[in-house]
């Protein structure tokens, strides 16, 4: 029997599920609904620092473009504010970030091709400036990053068409441009940005073959001077290697391939790699697939990498933990076929994605980040409903081996399972609940039919 079997279904989003923020951990909130002001279609851009959440439509009202912002505060979040782009076909909106209280957006089709700030000013979201492009080049459409520091921007050059990233650096409340990375060819580029380091992605790179792809780490000095630290080239022509990074705590992961890029030939692909002192960076998780699937969006966050992919089944967001190897794939039903589709973003303890519903509207929601048997529940709260976890090794005993109620007591799937089914039958309790609905009951005892024997290791 394999250790990691898990109950895997459509799964509607419902109230149970739940954001990770301190005391607050299990709190009923779920989806983040769509905004009727201005026909804002969310969801094209998510962004989050755990306290303010940020999302952006580059289409909405004429393709002004249009951004939500909400605030957590006291166990729940405030009412949204809309802002909107200043003129038609700016597409404000298309990429954004927020750190420090302070959200980045572009806008990419307006005159200056500039980035907009956007501020709390007297308890209401104001633009309050922007960072002013370099003679000759305007901001790229996507890749926008920042920290409470630093803001790095992809640029395009107005005559070449070369490609380079931008770096501001926020003093007192003032952003200066301190430094041009430049890149190459006309090329789309991603960036990250966690702490002091950075990663940049170059899917147009070719050093020794057409667009090979090229991904590259790097870190701040105390001359406020960005370096190189370390390159992962993609090494397959058209393999378009670095399309989308994302970078968290000395772990870099980026995506390669994929049918939008390479019309299937090569299969999508996604790559987890960590730093150590003692091996440099190694990498620690990889995973091919379809042929012909579609990489949409990555991101690092909170201990997991959640990836946006399209495939043959539809469109469907993949939750991996790099430490154990445990990889979820969930649908969440938006409309018909529309399930998790262009964007996600990690928070603390959650995974915000996009949907598209029935009526062609969209919808931002969110699940826990942690939620190895995919019930809409983080693991930290289930296992306060109790006895989830009667080893003690921190990960749920249902997601260890599926059916074995009892690990403290031995490594099998075994009719003193079935018994503690039976004496917690009908009861609301994390222990004997083999499929975290919640209820002890005749699902249960399927599942502890299903996968009768020895647990694998």
């Amino acid at each position: 029997m394999n250790s990691l079997q898990f109950i895997v279904g459509t799964f509607i989003l419902s109230t149970a599920t739940i954001p990770a923020f301190g005391d607050d951990l299990c709190t009923d909130d779920s989806t983040i609904e769509q905004a009727i002001d201005g026909d804002i279609r969310h969801g094209r851009t998510v962004a989050t620092d755990g306290s303010i959440l940020v999302v952006g439509d580059y289409s909405a009202d004429n393709y002004r473009g249009a951004m939500m912002i909400r605030q957590w505060s006291g166990g729940s979040w405030t009412e949204q504010q809309v802002v909107y782009g200043v003129d038609d076909y700016d597409e404000f909106g298309t990429s954004v970030a927020v750190a420090n209280n302070i959200v980045l957006a572009t806008a990419s089709e307006s005159v200056d091709g500039d980035v907009d700030i956007i501020e709390l000013v007297d308890g209401a979201w104001t633009r309050t400036g922007s960072l002013v492009m370099p003679e000759g080049w305007q901001c790229a459409h996507y890749g926008l990053a920042m920290t409470a520091t630093w803001a790095a921007v992809p640029l395009v050059n107005s005559d070449s068409g070369f490609a380079a990233v931008g770096m501001w650096r926020q003093s007192d409340g003032a952003w200066a441009i301190e430094q041009t990375i430049e890149l190459g060819q006309q090329s789309s580029v991603d960036t990250d940005m966690h702490d002091d380091q950075m990663v940049i992605g170059w899917s147009g790179a070719d050093d020794d073959t057409d667009d090979e792809g090229l991904v590259e780490v790097y870190e701040v000095d105390e001359f406020d001077t960005w370096n190189p630290i370390a390159d992962f080239p993609g090494g397959e022509a058209n393999g378009f290697s670095g399309q989308m990074v994302s970078i968290y705590d000395d772990r870099v992961a980026f995506a390669s391939g994929g049918s939008y890029l390479t019309n299937g030939e090569w299969p999508a692909k996604i790559e987890v790699w960590d730093f150590t002192l003692v091996d440099g960076w190694v990498e620690n998780w990889a995973s091919v697939f379809g042929e012909f699937d579609q990489l949409n969006d990555l991101d690092l966050g909170d201990g997991v990498l959640a990836a946006a992919i399209w495939g043959i089944d539809g469109w469907s967001t993949v939750t991996v933990h790099p430490e154990t190897g445990m990889e979820l794939s969930f649908h969440d039903q938006g409309g018909e076929g529309y399930g998790p589709r262009y964007t996600v973003d990690v928070g603390v303890g959650m995974v915000l994605y996009d949907v598209t519903l029935d009526d062609e509207s969209r919808e931002v929601r969110w699940r826990p980040a942690h939620d190895c048997d995919q019930n809409g529940v983080s693991d930290a709260c289930d296992n306060l409903l109790g006895s989830a976890d009667l080893d003690v090794n921190g990960q749920l005993d249902r997601c260890e081996c599926l059916g074995n109620i009892n690990p403290h007591i031995d490594a099998n799937v075994d009719v003193d399972d079935i018994s503690a089914v039976l004496f917690h039958w009908g009861s609301e309790t994390g222990h004997a609940d083999c499929d975290g609905d919640g209820t002890c009951g005749v699902l249960d005892l399927l599942i502890i039919l299903e996968n009768w024997g020895e647990c694998e290791e």
